[in-house]
């Protein structure tokens, strides 16, 4: 077993790993046998309020870039919100900013999502801050309705598509 191991390239060990997931999310390293897990994240309305505040402060800024943790807290957030906010990357609602940590960009598809004109999914499955899968399930935003889902019972998009999504990685 141990000369198997001393064979076993990077490539083949995370091979291994991704193809090994189990119905929690989690697998183990085969080199080291620490546990990694994938996450299931949901788009929430405190998300959504984040956005329009995001909206509200840069639609007269001539710079568009902005220290997402400083408008929050302004705004006199909730820690909860304020952390789950930079989540919104994982939509492509908002992207990283050049300016270095906490700063952001609010995109043409956040500013579209909140216009009601882009339906986005519901969840994502994140592993080490990347998107390997999107819900099937969609949410469209209505400013004086609130959000439209359109669910998809069995949600297969989310599972069935992770296995050949964590293959890819890194590849």
């Amino acid at each position: 077993m141990n000369e198997q191991l001393n064979k076993l390239t990077i490539a083949d060990a995370q091979a291994k790993m991704y193809a090994e997931f189990d119905a929690d999310l989690k697998t183990k390293c085969p080199c080291c046998h620490a546990v990694k897990r994938a996450y299931k994240r949901a788009l929430t309305h405190s998300m959504i309020n984040a956005l329009q505040l995001v909206q509200m402060h840069t639609q007269h800024c001539v710079v568009r870039e902005f220290h997402l943790e400083t408008i929050l807290k302004d705004a006199t957030c909730h820690s909860g919100t304020r952390g789950d906010a930079a989540k919104l990357r994982y939509w492509g609602l908002i992207e990283r900013g050049k300016r270095g940590n906490g700063y952001y960009h609010l995109t043409e598809k956040g500013n579209q999502f909140l216009a009601g004109e882009l339906a986005v999914p519901t969840h994502v499955t994140v592993y080490e801050n990347q998107v390997l899968a999107h819900s099937d399930s969609t949410l469209v935003w209505n400013s004086s309705e609130g959000t439209k889902t359109t669910e998809k019972p069995n949600n297969r998009g989310l599972m069935g598509s992770l296995k050949a999504a964590v293959k890819n990685v890194f590849n």
